[in-house]
């Protein structure tokens, strides 16, 4: 393959879709994403620069048809897909003169209906998967006579037909140029908007112009990333976070070379990731360079083969969050290269990415492997470094010619108060390490932010609680400090106490976790209750001094958590009668209904698709580890060893749960467990239809006089089957159950 012709960083030409159409003239057969599939003779699929503008113009063509309409119309994204075919979807969108608004759709309605509200979006692009959601964001609007028109998001096999599944007759039909923009582009053009996470409060709109994006294209991880010919691994991010959009968006467009991304699914739901599959992905890939969160090197750091592959890489790159220093001083030490990547929605991408340099030892007066948690500062960042009374230091990011933050709060120049508290390196100057926020959001290791003066203030107004600190940074879940009222006492080193104590006290938490969130809730596991020998320091005012509170406590902290990780706690639920498979999954389905805010899953559903994630998984993976530890039975005791960290995500079905925990303590109690669940679904069809009534002859009806009555409509398939029967002819009313 030919040398790539890079696009020109000077402006001379927009980013989307300038970009997109300089790659399909100069290069139109390079790869634009690359990523595993079993069809390909190397494991590698792709596809083309060529492919993704045509991609673009169908999607331009399909919203917008012909340009009619005004120019900069917002239209809110609410989907959950592919990153292939989420990134296809925005760039057709700008290519059609609208802003998308990339909406999360892990928000809450009354958030989605704020920012489309903010914004002016009249239009809402959803799918299957979100749809509820919609509705319920457009019955909030209605009260308000806000106008919301919900539209369905095009299938991934009509933008990119060589995805199809089904064998297309002859070559797909390329699509026509879409009618280019009316106007020349200017560098303040909105090109799209994002929003803030939303840790202080309701999300707020971040618009993002092309000036913008050319920062994003002309940051350090950019522009030195194709002079080293990076092949960046972004496929655990999300598209619609700033993050990601600089990896998945940008980076391919800059490089002319493909960035590596998880094999589309559709029109299944996109990959949950994983550090297994993640790291897997950018292995057959061929990747040299891995964007993660931290938390996914939280949990690589327990495992030597996965530090060894980190270390082969050129470069790992983390953000969105604290990497804790045990994990982070084991990975350098490994040899893994360690990056930080400091930015953010108002601000952009800041740092400078490839100056590891261990030639001359820790010693030298550059950044090494020992001063991973460190970064310096790009030259085109103008930082203002703001001196606080414990010796921190605030950074405010000032606007100047090459820099442009798009958010403005500074009340005496031009310039983003981002709120973070920094430390600069004791020995090498220009060299930063972040240690916090003014605000005392607590960062999570998955990179969410949690704002804890609400839960706090919620929790300490019960009578039972004297002081409440909420803790967790660089940790994947928060946890509580609990100072109890001096009547209610205990001793902290009593597990029964605490155990009481804590049910006392959880009706008033779970009240308190409907105030944020599904990330800011705080499970029993994670409540810390104070010794009266240690009571919480406050000021003259009486309010807790929550720093010096979670210095006294860090030894608590820090050995709660690892009991948490190693739990052999069931919370208050009894051990399975036996170790058969349908008490195991009795006693599994109570396990989920107590993670999941009292809602049990179906046994024989994906417990991802009934509001478990990431956190709830690893409960529940260490809450199984703790029952078969704990059991009187020698054969379960083994078993516990076998679990591996992605159990849950291996079996996320409650019923194939049962089934494999089963044959781990007796291999002959059930058959083989396979993972495979269409091979599952297929022996559930033939089951259930093996009596069913033959038809004799063929019934004709006329058009809009049946009735169907459909039962398990609030599924994945049954959905689909429920839109299918709607959009029939024949079909009159459609009764579900």
């Amino acid at each position: 393959m030919s040398s790539p012709l890079w696009p020109p960083l000077d402006g001379s030409i927009s980013v989307v879709p300038g970009f997109i159409d300089f790659h399909a003239e100069h290069n139109p057969d390079r790869p634009w994403v690359v990523f595993p599939s079993s069809s390909s003779p190397d494991g590698i699929g792709s596809l083309t620069y060529a492919d993704y503008a045509k991609a673009t113009h169908r999607v331009a063509h399909a919203y917008r048809p012909y340009r009619h309409g005004p120019e900069g119309q917002v239209i809110g994204v609410l989907i959950n897909c592919d990153t292939i075919h989420y990134v296809a979807i925005e760039s057709g969108l700008i290519r059609a003169g609208l802003i998308p608004f990339l909406i999360s759709h892990r928000n809450s309605p009354e958030a989605v209906a704020h920012l489309l509200e903010k914004t002016s979006g009249h239009r809402l692009l959803v799918q299957d998967s979100t749809i509820s959601l919609a509705h319920s964001v457009k019955k909030l609007l209605d009260t308000k006579s806000f106008d919301v028109f919900i539209e369905d998001l095009i299938p991934l096999h009509a933008l990119f037909p060589s995805l199809s599944l089904v064998q297309q007759n002859g070559a797909a039909k390329d699509p026509e140029h879409y009618p280019p923009a009316p106007m020349p582009w200017k560098k303040d053009d909105v090109v799209y908007i994002i929003h803030s996470s939303g840790s202080t409060g309701l999300p707020k709109p971040v618009p993002q112009t092309q000036g913008f994006m050319r920062h994003w294209v002309t940051s350090d991880h950019s522009v030195e990333g194709r002079k080293r010919m990076i092949r960046w691994a972004p496929m655990m991010l999300p598209p619609f976070h700033a993050m990601g959009i600089m990896f998945i968006l940008a980076m391919p467009l800059v490089q002319a070379d493909a960035v590596a991304l998880f094999a589309p699914q559709a029109p299944n739901p996109p990959l949950v990731p994983n550090p297994e599959n993640t790291l897997e992905a950018s292995r057959i890939t061929r990747s040299n360079g891995l964007v993660v969160v931290p938390s996914v090197l939280e949990i690589c750091s327990r495992n030597p083969e996965s530090i060894r592959y980190l270390a082969t890489l050129d470069i790992v790159a983390y953000g969105g969050g604290p990497l804790s220093p045990a994990s982070g001083n084991k990975l350098a030490a490994a040899g893994v290269k360690l990056s930080i990547i400091y930015g953010s929605t108002e601000g952009g991408s800041s740092v400078v990415a490839f100056d590891l340099d261990d030639s001359q030892g820790p010693d030298a007066p550059w950044r090494t492997s020992a001063d991973w948690e460190y970064c310096k500062f790009a030259d085109y960042i103008k930082p203002r470094w703001v001196l606080q009374d414990d010796g921190r230091y605030e950074l405010h990011m000032l606007t100047h010619e090459h820099h442009q933050p798009m958010v403005e709060n500074l009340p005496d120049t031009k310039g983003n108060n981002t709120s973070d508290l920094w430390e600069p390196h004791p020995k090498k100057a220009g060299y930063w390490r972040i240690v916090g926020r003014t605000d005392d959001v607590i960062v999570l290791s998955s990179g969410e932010k949690i704002v804890p003066i609400p839960q706090e203030h919620h929790i300490a107004a019960s009578p039972l609680v004297k002081g409440a600190v909420m803790f967790g940074r660089t940790k994947m879940q928060p946890g509580l400090l609990l100072e109890p009222m001096p009547d209610h006492e205990i001793d902290p080193n009593d597990d029964a106490q605490v155990a009481e104590y804590r049910n006392k006290v959880w009706p008033v938490v779970e009240e308190a976790n409907h105030l944020g969130p599904a990330f800011t809730r705080v499970f029993k596991e994670t409540i810390l209750v104070a010794s009266p020998n240690k009571p919480l320091p406050r000021s003259g005012k009486g309010t807790v001094q929550r720093k010096i509170t979670l210095d006294l406590y860090a030894p608590e902290i820090e050995k709660l958590y690892e009991t948490v990780e190693d739990s052999t706690n069931s919370m208050g639920i009894n051990p399975p009668y036996s170790w058969r498979p349908e008490d195991i999954q009795d006693w599994l389905l109570e396990h989920a209904a107590s993670l999941n805010e009292g809602v049990t899953p179906p046994a024989d559903a994906d417990i991802f698709s009934h509001g478990f994630d990431s956190l709830n998984a690893t409960l529940l993976r260490n809450r199984v580890v703790g029952g078969l530890r704990a059991s009187q039975n020698k054969a379960a005791q083994q078993a516990a060893a076998t679990i591996s960290q992605n159990f849950i995500f291996d079996f996320p079905r409650i019923v194939l749960m049962a089934q494999m925990i089963a044959q781990l303590v007796d291999p002959s109690s059930v058959g083989v467990v396979e993972k495979d669940r269409a091979e599952h679904i297929v022996e559930l069809i033939d089951k259930y239809s093996a009596d069913l009534p033959r038809p004799h002859g063929r019934a004709e009806y006329a058009p809009g006089t049946v009735a169907v009555l459909v039962t398990g409509s609030t599924g994945n398939l049954g959905s689909h089957i429920v839109a299918a029967l709607l959009a029939n002819e024949y079909v009159a009313k459609v009764y579900t159950l």
